[in-house]
């Protein structure tokens, strides 16, 4: 029989509760049961509730044992019966386990292990069987693969401190079987003699293990084996395979004995590890048997597309498992299909698993049922039908793109989400649905990086090279390779297609779609182009390039001319710069606010024409600018700008506009670089000093908050501040604000931001500088040595830079990267400077014997930017040094035309010898005890530059050259270097004296608890669910106090009055609201799971950290928080134009604008506690102001 515990304390073990129990099942009263003392059972269940509190579950022997228990103990209210305190116990609602049953009716009662501990002295654990299985709602583990190893000869289980790595290997004859669990993945682990006395071991994890081998030799190779282990999809059983992607992060390990736990405990000590008493009760429910394969399989297949896609997605994310998706999930999806279609289908499970795996996020896994199933759906079905088409994508040009993640072991699918398109996604547009985003990471989501230990070769081979040259099948239907972005490439992202028909009846492929891209061959721009693997792919990504389109151009409106060269013909002032005329830019602006919904950028400026593009014509990129001289609707295109003959795309499709300065930051490399070239550490610190002052003042006036929002990029996504300004006008002050706790944790995420960017990358923002893209001068105005920058800031004041300025461009890594030159400041009246209007850019000489952008790091024109400043002073260097030469690099050609195989293992080879970050890094390290002067320095900077030219040229640097410069070089690393997680092996590291070293050492980073882990909305449900808030509900709190409530900031009511002095109610446009507030909190919740860095499975970002576009947990990997957040920032910048196209009505009155904004800003106060309640206040405080700023606009041309 089973007895449920209620009220254990969050500080009693199993051990300790066993043990109180045994005091009274002990007792004389119950000595007529048995003669001996009476076996029982107890286990503790993981999940606590909001108090700390746990349940466990008890079993005894026989029904009357429980009965006389209850008798005694049950019912009453905690504390009633004194010896249990708050533990309370009621009859169990399930029968018992039948192998706990058998085992405590089998055996003696035992102490618990806890109560004996002998001192041992041996590392390694035998384990004598292995099994992989599901941990189900009830926490009970089910077996579904096991492996029993022979007594002769059974697996070990050590523990490496160096790698802080558990290590099971099981050696035969030829090879050693290896699962290598780090410590980092460990969600929970427990270990102790289970219910049938079997003394385990129980990993649970966050992803899967490296399942490896390494293969067992003798003689002189034997030690580079021992060296060079294997990644494998499974354990290495053909058995396991099929099991192993849904299966292989519960994993259970019997031991030879006790004494094997006990060694086991002391190696969890050792490393840090917390363990449980109380491993799962063991079961075989065959969730995931070949029956149940089959038919999952057969069922699958029978389904569209977008439907397995989203199912087998949740069975990749372990969320269900396979029996739960064939006996439960199957007939409710089946009759939705039956009635609704698979389409409406697709979209329904999309919003299942980000509700599947909210449940994790708030720890509240459901037992899943057909009854809970289909409950959930219901919630999933009211969405859905609120999810309009035209709230789906925020722009015309955007899609919905799936993604797939390929890693050693599994393959994870994921979306869709919303994606900026390109151009041959939008030229078969009607097949949007058969491109697909595909990542290759390691299991954590980390990329790929070197391990010594690791054949890193012969996995990449097999799972990227493998997938590339054959394609993937997902749920039934086959992908192909079809192409990247460069800036994609860096990420090790790709683009593939499946095969499909288009409306005309023609069949695409990946071959046909890159044949119609543009002629490859004998191309007169660069005839050897199809021979170099690398360039062809980079010309090919030039349509993988995320963009806008926009107009058509004739042919005869296209002009190519040549570029503006020095007098040797060897370098060109005009490379990657072409121009317009101010009727095209007329033009593009025109057809940019045409469209339905419109980008932000075009918005903000009212009817200002953008004079500088970043753009892709058929076979060219680079920059745009408006030239005053050229009349009609012409375009000039240097031959620098033309990479291939492309006769059948003339559309100009717009990479980027730049109307608005960015903030210059300095970075490590450039603080490194300018002191070496004489700037004082004390100026850097000086500047640094300033920021840690303004981030101490972030919650001390509203002002301030605004101003440093703006100043850090933060909360762009949300027009943060630009809404703070706005409150600001409006005289509401921070104290207002400074009780409101979601205030408070956005104030100290972009506090914690920002003090981490300074500490970690010494992200120090220059005040007078910018980050300026740059042009040419392309009617010979300036001399040689000389600039025109001309910054418009977004007050409308112009400043024009004058006298010496240093200049540069990010990354530097060669003395001659940063230079001082002339800037000439206001240009002369009536000058074609003058009459250009070009503002916030910076404008090259095109004269002398070299164009000053191939100076800074090998710049051109194409697109680069670059930083400017003039004040401090102090900190333009006083020495300078000759540039580098950047002549172009060397191409690793073929003899023959490349094919799409070439480019596979191109990419293959990429990612294993991409080393930019590498160089760069030795390079840090050795300047900062050898300086910039140094000749391995010179040389690393040469390496840097040829690995930057990689992705173009296919000539990777040989990491042997770096480590020839580098292992007899650096044998310590400087303290600012330690990143802030490690993970690896603890290294030698002494305190730097540079300035980077005053630098790192100068801030303290306060305490914060990891906001993706503790969210502002843990106890809420999902609105629409059990416990949840109705439509009702909000309708009847504004109908009792509409222009009232306690989250309502008192002058914007004062606001609304003006304009909505009535306080009537207009119940449709709450219903409205209402709904686009319950797509936009899933979809937000979707983009919350997508972006996370840890690789807990209940994790989400926060909502504060989500509004102010940040990532707060810390990562071993730099570059991937930096990337996460950059897409963080994208989605939700493309979520929020969304809803503020909805919001606003799409083409309403001014007034009603206004209404409806302050509508949705009144629900959204009677949402505050739910989960995206307050960004949704925050996005439509900004409607409101700028429909407040177009009514007064209106109001003054009216007088």
């Amino acid at each position: 029989m089973e007895v449920f515990i209620r009220g254990i304390p969050f500080s009693m073990e199993q051990s300790k509760l066993k043990e109180l129990l045994a005091s009274t099942l002990h007792s004389a009263a119950y000595t007529h049961h048995t003669p001996q003392s009476l076996n029982f059972d107890i286990r503790v269940h993981r999940k606590r509730s909001k108090d700390g509190q746990r349940s466990g579950i008890m079993t005894v022997p026989t029904e009357e044992v429980g009965e006389q228990f209850l008798r005694d103990y049950g019912g009453g209210s905690p504390g009633e019966h004194g010896i249990f305190g708050s533990i309370t116990f009621e009859r169990g609602q399930k029968a018992p386990n039948p192998r706990i049953l058998d085992a405590i009716r089998g055996s003696q009662y035992a102490p618990s292990m806890a109560t004996s501990q002998p001192r041992l002295t041996n590392d390694t654990v035998l384990v004598t069987r292995l099994q992989f299985g599901w941990v189900c709602s009830d926490e009970e583990f089910s077996v579904e693969w096991e492996k029993t190893f022979s007594a002769a000869g059974p697996a070990t289980l050590t523990y490496s401190e160096e790698r802080r790595e558990f290590r099971m290997t099981q050696m035969d004859e030829n090879q050693a079987r290896i699962v290598a669990i780090r410590v980092a993945q460990v969600y929970w682990a427990a270990a102790s003699p289970d219910q049938a006395g079997e003394p385990s071991i129980f990993f649970y994890l966050n992803y899967l293990p490296s399942f490896e081998s390494r293969q067992m030799t003798t003689g002189h190779r034997k030690k580079l084996y021992r060296k060079l282990r294997l990644r494998r999809p499974s354990f290495g059983d053909d058995s396991h395979l099929p099991v192993a992607p849904y299966t292989s992060i519960a994993i259970r390990m019997v031991c030879r004995s006790v004494d094997d736990v006990m060694i086991y405990g002391r190696l969890c000590r050792k490393a840090h590890l917390p363990i449980d008493s109380s491993p799962p009760p063991v079961d075989n429910r065959e969730l995931f048997s070949s029956s149940i394969r089959d038919a999952y399989q057969q069922w699958t297949r029978s389904l569209d597309f977008a439907v397995a896609f989203q199912i087998e997605g949740i069975l990749r994310k372990w969320l269900l498992n396979m029996r739960e998706a064939v006996e439960i999930l199957r007939p409710a999806v089946d009759k939705i299909i039956s009635l609704n279609g698979s389409g409406y289908a697709g979209e329904l499970l999309a919003d299942l698993k980000i509700r599947l795996e909210a449940r994790y996020w708030y720890g509240d896994r459901i037992e899943v049922s057909a009854t809970s199933i289909e409950r959930l759906l219901s919630s999933c079905r009211q969405q859905v039908y609120k999810n309009l088409t035209r709230t789906s994508v925020p722009h015309s040009d955007d899609f919905l793109c799936k993604h797939l993640r390929i890693t050693p072991s599994t393959i994870f699918l994921d979306g869709p989400f919303p994606e900026r398109s390109n151009r041959v996604v939008r030229r078969y547009w009607d097949n949007r649905e058969n491109f697909i985003r595909v990542h290759f990471t390691d299991e954590s989501g980390l990329a790929y990086r070197f391990d010594p230990e690791i054949n890193i070769e012969s996995l990449v081979d097999r799972r990227v090279k493998r997938f590339l040259d054959d394609g993937v099948n997902i749920v039934g239907e086959h992908f192909e390779f079809l192409g990247y972005s460069q800036s994609a490439l860096k990420s090790h992202t790709v683009w593939f297609v499946a095969p499909f028909e288009t409306s005309d009846g023609q069949a695409m492929d990946a071959a046909t779609i890159i044949s119609g891209l543009g002629n490859f061959e004998n191309n007169p721009y660069d005839p050897k182009l199809i021979n170099c693997p690398a360039r062809y792919a980079a010309r090919i990504s030039q349509a993988f390039t995320t963009t806008d389109s926009s107009i058509t151009v004739a042919v005869e409106d296209m002009e190519i001319v040549p570029d503006m060269m020095d007098s040797t013909g060897t370098y060109s002032f005009t490379d990657g710069n072409g121009t317009m005329s101010l009727q095209v830019a007329r033009d593009i602006a025109a057809d940019q606010r045409l469209k339905g919904r419109v980008r932000r950028a075009w918005r903000m400026h009212g009817g200002a024409i953008p004079r500088i593009l970043q753009v892709r014509i058929a076979g060219s990129k680079g920059m745009l600018h408006v030239d005053h001289r050229l009349d009609g609707r012409k375009i000039r295109l240097p031959k620098s700008m033309v990479k291939f003959d492309a006769p059948s795309s003339n559309r100009i499709e717009i990479a980027q506009l730049f109307e608005e300065p960015s903030p210059f930051y300095l970075n490590r490399p450039m603080i490194v670089l300018l002191e070496g070239l004489g700037v004082s550490g004390h100026v850097f610190q000086s500047l640094q000093d300033n920021e840690t002052r303004a981030a101490g003042t972030l919650m001390e006036t509203l002002k301030n908050s605004g101003w440093l929002l703006d100043r850090y990029s933060l909360g762009d996504s949300f027009k943060l501040p630009f809404v703070i300004r706005k409150l600001c006008e409006c005289g509401v002050s921070i104290t207002s604000l400074n009780g409101d706790g979601f205030w408070s944790r956005m104030m100290s995420s972009a506090q914690n931001h920002i003090l981490r960017e300074l500490k970690y990358h010494a992200r120090i923002p220059v005040s007078g500088g910018w980050t300026l893209v740059g042009i040419a001068d392309v009617h010979g105005q300036l001399d040689e040595g000389e600039i025109y920058a001309c910054v418009r800031t977004p007050d409308g004041h112009d400043t024009y830079f004058e006298g010496p300025t240093l200049i540069t461009r990010s990354p530097v890594i060669h003395p001659g990267d940063i230079q001082v030159v002339h800037a000439i400041g206001r240009p002369p009246e009536g000058s074609d400077l003058a009459k250009g209007q070009l503002k916030n850019c910076v404008i090259f000489s095109t004269r002398g014997e070299r164009p000053l952008p191939s100076y800074l790091g090998g710049g051109d024109l194409d697109g680069d930017m670059y930083n400017i400043t003039n004040v401090p002073r102090e900190l333009l260097p006083t020495m300078s040094e000759e540039p580098a030469s950047y002549a172009p690099a060397q191409r690793n050609v073929l003899a023959r035309p490349s094919t799409m195989r070439d480019v596979s293992k191109f990419v293959a080879e990429f990612i294993l010898s991409e080393n930019v970050g590498v160089i760069a890094d030795a390079w840090l390290k050795l300047a900062d005890t050898a300086g910039i002067f140094d000749d391995d320095c010179l040389r690393l900077a040469e390496l840097n530059s040829a690995a930057v030219d990689y992705p173009k040229t296919g000539r990777p640097v040989p990491m042997s050259e770096v480590r020839e410069v580098v292992d007899p070089r650096i044998r310590q690393e400087p303290d600012w270097y330690i990143p802030e997680a490690t993970n690896g092996p603890k290294r030698k590291v002494y305190q730097s004296q540079k300035a980077l070293g005053q630098l790192f050492r100068s801030i303290d980073l306060p305490d914060q608890e990891d906001n993706s882990m503790k969210p502002s909305h843990s106890d809420s449900p999902e609105i629409d669910e059990d416990g949840g808030i109705t439509y009702d509900e909000v309708l009847a709190d504004i109908r009792a106090q509409p222009i009232h409530h306690s989250r309502l900031l008192n002058l914007v009511a004062d606001l609304i009055r003006q304009y909505l002095p009535n306080d009537s109610l207009d119940e449709q446009m709450v219903e409205q609201m209402w709904n686009l507030f319950v797509v936009y909190a899933r979809r937000l919740k979707g983009i919350s799971a997508k972006h996370v860095i840890s690789t807990s499975r209940s994790s989400l970002l926060s909502e504060e950290e989500l509004v102010i576009g940040t990532i707060s947990a810390k990562c071993a990997q730099a570059r991937r928080r930096e990337d996460l957040i950059t897409r963080l920032r994208e989605q939700t910048a493309m979520l929020v134009d969304s809803v503020c196209f909805e919001m606003s009505g799409g083409g309403v009155s001014t007034p009603t604008r206004f209404k409806r904004a302050w509508t949705a800003y009144r629900v959204s106060c009677t949402l505050a506690e739910w989960f995206g309640g307050r960004s949704f206040g925050w996005i439509a405080l900004g409607e409101i102001f700028d429909a407040v700023s177009k009514m007064r606009g209106d109001q003054d041309q009216t007088h």
